[in-house]
This record gives C-alpha cells, sequence and structure tokens, in this order.
C-alpha cells in the first residue's frame, strides 16, 4: 500500500518517497534531522571524554562508538515517520 503525504504549503498530495512537491516545488526531507545527528556525535564523543579519563583510554574509545551507534539507531527509530517540508518564498 502506497503511503501520502500532504504538502502544508499548498495542500498537494503526493506518494511517500518523492523529493519534491509537485504543487509549489518545496524540498521534502525525511528521517531525522542534522540538529538531532550532531546533538549524537557531541553525546558519544563527550561520555567518550569523560569514561577516558576515568578509565583506560581504550574504554573511552569504546563507550563513544556504543553510545554513537546506540545514539543513531534511537534517533533513526524515532525519526521514521519524520517528513519536513522546506520552501522559499520569494516576495520580489
Amino acid at each position: 500500500m502506497q503511503r501520502s503525504i500532504i504538502c502544508p504549503h499548498c495542500h498537494t498530495g503526493s506518494n511517500h518517497g518523492v523529493s519534491v512537491c509537485v504543487g509549489c516545488q518545496a524540498e521534502v526531507h525525511y528521517g531525522a534531522s542534522k540538529e538531532a545527528v550532531m546533538l549524537v556525535f557531541v553525546a558519544a564523543i563527550i561520555c567518550g571524554a569523560l569514561v577516558g579519563s576515568r578509565l583506560q583510554a581504550t574504554a573511552g574509545w569504546l563507550a563513544c562508538g556504543a553510545v554513537l551507534v546506540a545514539g543513531i539507531w534511537a534517533i533513526s527509530r524515532l525519526s521514521s515517520d519524520r517528513v519536513v517540508f522546506k520552501r522559499v518564498y520569494r516576495t520580489r
């Protein structure tokens, strides 16, 4: 069954998976935002640094990798249905 999405700008229906809205030419983005992915990377680095300073450096690298893999997996599961329409309004 084909899923459909509706553009919030022009209210045109499209199939899930398109990259541009056919009605208003808004870009369609799927999945996790760049900010969420960067947050996971920063959390992994901080966790790895803290564990590495308390224990051996190898444990820090392992903790960093574990947090990174778990964080990316969690974000991909949480934002699997996320769809964002981005449109640039030109007023000239």
